[in-house]
């Protein structure tokens, strides 16, 4: 039940405000900070696996613990958000990444900078939720998937850069000032935060959060058969994308003997693919291309790319270009599908927007951390079973996204058929 606190009044952040060019950027980055937070450090795995004298591919765990904070904090910012506002929580995330992104600077042992990487997890966490539920809370149709596309095609920026700038900092500057680079960022986004941005919440909409309330409302979501179906939609496709990210490493640096500047190009190659559909859905919602249509068009890609990287292994290639191929329609695939997917899931929940768009998300890191292990399984840390672990992971998660899909058809047709 909302908690009514004075009169109906429009959001303090106008709608001029959320179309600015700045604002779109500070969403933008806020959105990136997971996949830069991820990505960035790829590179210099091996550097910190001999400074700290661990064990090759121990480097992988300071992925894992990231994406376990993640997974974690979604699910606490989300009712808070709904209760205090997004911009108490951007403040609260934002604070916790830049001490963490000091702490794992300055990290003396492996242990210490786990331990930090786990806060910037949940720093991340409550910073990357709140994007998604500031555009709904101020825009909705096709505006605001129009918009939520092209938050996304400049989020594409992050993981297509994030190795170049590990990269080049890595070789610059040592593999520590890359965790200091993540600070420098969640300083200016902090300064940003608390001088430009106005909340988008009004208090007529706030939320209790009395722990009853905080589970029915989840409770409401998970058993909302088009938000979860949307949401696992889009769940499902990043699942398929983050196989890919786990296991490139093992796959090219590895098994293609590739040099870390390779290693980044190939990124820099399929990341931007991811962009370029984000762009398209924003052009294609503006003009009022339906939802559907669009999402055919990505789930094409996205069955030929998972098909076309299971059956490499048998196919006879040795070379590169096709595995470059697959992952970059499947990249292209999902950006194309996420704003819709998204828009899809959090209509028929306005009201609690912080908490759909919160469990969305930690939903979304835990399947993350799943295809992360099955990639790491079924490759056996055998380079050469790196690529078959690849694709049958992103088969797996492209046959379970088609399928949420299917279903999300049929419960909007069903509604639409007894209305």
């Amino acid at each position: 039940m909302n908690e009514r606190r004075g009169p109906q009044s429009p959001a303090p952040q106008g709608k001029k405000d959320v179309r600015s060019i700045g604002f779109l950027i500070y969403l933008s980055t806020l959105s990136g900070l997971n996949a830069l937070g991820t990505a960035i450090g790829f590179p210099a795995f091996p550097a910190m696996e001999t400074a700290f004298h661990v064990p090759k591919g121990s480097g992988a765990l300071t992925l894992t613990v990231f994406l376990a904070g993640f997974s974690i904090a979604p699910l606490i910012c989300g009712p808070l958000s709904d209760r205090f506002g997004r911009r108490a929580i951007i403040l609260m995330g934002l604070s916790a990444l830049l001490v963490s992104s000091i702490g794992c600077t300055f990290a003396p042992s492996m242990s210490v900078m786990l331990f930090f990487r786990v806060i910037q997890g949940i720093g991340a966490g409550f910073s990357v939720v709140m994007p998604t539920a500031i555009i709904r809370d101020l825009l909705e149709g096709d505006i605001a998937r129009s918009y939520q596309g092209q938050v996304n095609a400049i989020l594409g920026f992050a993981p297509l850069l994030a190795p170049f700038l590990g990269n080049i900092i890595y070789i610059s500057f040592g593999w520590r000032m890359i965790y200091a680079f993540l600070g420098a960022a969640s300083f200016i986004l902090l300064l940003y935060t608390i001088f430009r941005f106005r909340e988008s919440l009004p208090l007529s909409r706030r939320q209790s959060i009395a722990p009853r309330t905080i589970g029915k409302n989840y409770l409401r979501l998970l058993t909302n058969p088009v938000y979860l179906s949307a949401s696992l939609t889009y769940i499902f496709t990043f699942g398929a994308v983050f196989a890919f990210v786990s296991g490139s490493s093992l796959a090219f640096q590895e098994y293609f003997k590739m040099d870390s500047t390779t290693y980044s190009m190939i990124f820099f190659c399929t990341s931007s693919c991811m962009m370029i559909g984000a762009f398209l859905s924003a052009f294609l919602s503006r003009r009022g291309v339906a939802t559907y249509a669009q999402f055919n068009t990505g789930f094409a890609f996205i069955l030929v790319s998972a098909l076309t990287l299971f059956f490499w292994p048998w196919m006879g290639f040795t070379g590169i270009a096709l595995i470059v191929i697959g992952a970059s329609m499947n990249e292209f695939a999902f950006g194309l599908n996420t704003p819709n997917s998204i828009h899809e899931a959090l209509t028929p929940v306005p009201d609690i927007v912080g908490s759909a768009t919160g469990l969305m998300r930690s939903l979304q890191m835990g399947m993350a951390s799943l295809a992360s292990y099955l990639v790491v399984r079924l490759a056996d840390a055998t380079p050469e079973k790196s690529v078959f672990a690849i694709g049958t992971t992103m088969l797996i998660c492209s046959l379970l996204s088609f399928s949420a899909y299917l279903f999300l058809r049929f419960k909007k047709r069903a509604r639409t058929s007894g209305a």
